[in-house]
């Protein structure tokens, strides 16, 4: 699987509202889909996307292993 281009959002140290290109890989148990960003292990969720999906998502406030996204 392609990863997306790797960019300084990508980042453990984001801040709330930074963009990322993110790939979502697949659903969450709440209907969220699960995405992550290239070079990141970091998991980002994001509504209204399914697997499959490359987006530039806005980020909400990180946590230690993961953090909001918004199409």
């Amino acid at each position: 699987m392609e990863r997306p281009e790797v960019t300084r959002t990508t980042c453990y140290n984001t801040r709330v509202g930074e963009r990322a290109r993110v790939k979502v890989l697949r659903m969450a148990a709440e209907g969220e889909a699960v995405a992550k960003a290239a070079g990141s292990d970091r998991v980002i969720f994001v509504p209204y996307a399914v697997p499959g999906d490359e987006l530039t998502v806005e980020l909400g406030a990180p946590k230690k292993n993961f953090a909001q996204g918004r199409i």
